[in-house]
Order: C-alpha cells, then structure tokens, then sequence
C-alpha cells in the first residue's frame, strides 16, 4: 500500500485489513488509525518516509504483528518505522515482530501509551528505538510517556530493552511515566547526556500507632514496597502532622524502605496515630533501572 505523492495532504487511512503486506507513505497533516497490519516481509507495517513533505501525523490505534525475517534492505521488519516530524504516535500494539516494535525517526514527536512485547524474533531488539538517521531525521526533542513494553519470557526472551536510543547525538528527548518490565537486556539503554528520564515508580503504605518520641532519639518503621531495589530513591509522607519530627527513607532491601524519624525539636513528640506513604523510584544509576 504505497503512497508517495508529494502533496497528499489531510488524508486518512483507517479501519483496514492488510494481510501479508504492509503501508508506506509520505504525506502530511493526515490520520493513519485502526489498521490491522500482519505478516508482512519488507520494512514495518507502517513506515513513514524521510521526506520533507512528510510531516504532522497522526498513527493511532493501530495493530502491527508478526511481520517475519530480514529484507533485501537488511532491515529487520519492525512494527512501526517513522520519520515525520511533528508526529503523534499513541494507542499502538506492535506484538511479535522479527525486529523493533516502534523506531522514532522524527523530531518533535510524542510517542505515547503504546503497547510493545515480544519483538525481535530475528534480531534481539527493543520495544521502542528513538533513531538518528541524520542530522534532520532522528528523534530529538520529541516525548516518550506511558508506554508499556516488555517480553512475557523476561531475560530467556528477544525483546532487549523497553526503550534504547540509537546514538549519543540525540538531543533532549523525555522519557517518562512509562512501564519496561521484564526486558531480555534491561528497562532502558540510555545514550544521550540530554535525555531527561524519570524512572518506574513503586508504592508501598503502613500504618502507624500513636508513639513517643523523645528529644535526640528516633524511631524506625520497616515498610513493604514491592519492586523496590537498592539504588532507588525514596519519598515519603505522613498523614498527620509530624510537628517538627524530620523523616529520612531509603531501601534497605529488595521489597523494603526504612523510615528514619528523628526528634530533634528539643521535647517530647507525640505522633497521633496515622499512615505511611512511601514511593521508590528508578533512576538511571539504580542497578535494576
């Protein structure tokens, strides 16, 4: 399904069955939604050219699954392949493919809550690859958020990272509030010395009976956080009011925070009965990042 007119504007391709083939286009401000793309053999089920007309897409809610093998290019076929700049891509599933499941071509893009698993059946590769084709064709300044990638057979699987940059030339991209568990490799391969990332954040809570505690002494409170690792950041709160007790968390343990709460007010506190809340989250020097 080849489209390359230059001026092919305002268009849309939508609700279609594409069994054993795939779709090409260049085009501008135009809608590619609600396909089901399967089987195919040469490039991705979606691939969008490097051209200059080739701009401000949307690519919604599409199905990209099981293409097979390596090309006469030497690509390995992968579930979405975009160059356009100004482009959304969101609500994708790129499931089971020989190579990628989405690779992000274009600059000022926003790649949201898509679902990539179980890629790289030919060629180990990752969820989602922001590219760098050129210096005008590569995935700088654009968002990655709420994307959930991973390999139902963890570390024994194909898919190598949730999310992999293909070069340290990549400029100030963001990567953010996404889900990459259970990866071949690891949730991430970050290269570039810009990208801004905010890790996986997990929860853990406990309740807590009123206490007394005196000046210059503390009090320690074990809570269960599950997927917290040592590396992590913590947060924390209290719901009631800590009247000038300071409160200091980190992981003690893989699944665990410890809560320090010193009093250092110069008298006695009594804290009222109340609840724990703690947060662990990844970053990029944690070891399980």
């Amino acid at each position: 399904f080849p489209s390359h007119d230059r001026c092919a504007t305002k268009s849309t391709i939508s609700n279609n069955a594409m069994i054993n083939s795939a779709l090409n286009v260049s085009m501008s401000e135009s809608i590619i939604a609600n396909n089901y793309i399967t089987g195919w053999k040469f490039g991705a089920g979606i691939t969008t050219e490097q051209d200059p007309n080739c701009k401000l897409l949307q690519i919604l809610n599409n199905y990209c699954a099981d293409s097979t093998g390596t090309d006469v290019n030497f690509t390995t076929c992968m579930g979405i392949e975009n160059w356009a700049p100004f482009s959304v891509i969101s609500g994708n599933f790129c499931v089971d493919n020989a190579g990628s499941g989405i690779d992000q071509g274009g600059k000022n893009n926003i790649c949201s809550n898509n679902y990539c698993f179980n890629n790289g059946k030919t060629v180990n590769s990752p969820g989602i690859i922001a590219r760098y084709g050129t210096a005008t064709y590569n995935a700088s300044y654009s968002l990655f958020s709420n994307n959930y990638c991973y390999d139902s057979s963890g570390a024994g699987g194909t898919q190598t990272y949730g999310y992999q940059e293909q070069s340290s030339s990549l400029a100030y991209i963001m990567v953010v509030g996404n889900q990459f568990p259970l990866n071949k490799l690891g949730q991430v391969n970050i290269l570039s010395t810009t990208t801004g990332y905010q890790g996986t954040v997990f929860y853990g809570t406990q309740a807590y009976s009123a206490t007394t505690i005196t000046n210059g002494n503390r009090a320690v409170v074990t809570i269960t956080t599950p997927n917290a690792a040592l590396g992590d950041m913590v947060t924390a709160s209290y719901d009631k009011d800590l009247q000038g007790i300071t409160m200091f968390g980190y992981v003690n343990a893989t699944n665990s925070v410890t809560l320090i709460l010193s009093n250092n007010t110069g008298g006695s506190v009594t804290l009222a009965a109340g609840n724990f809340y703690v947060q662990s989250q990844k970053t990029l020097i944690s070891p399980a990042y």
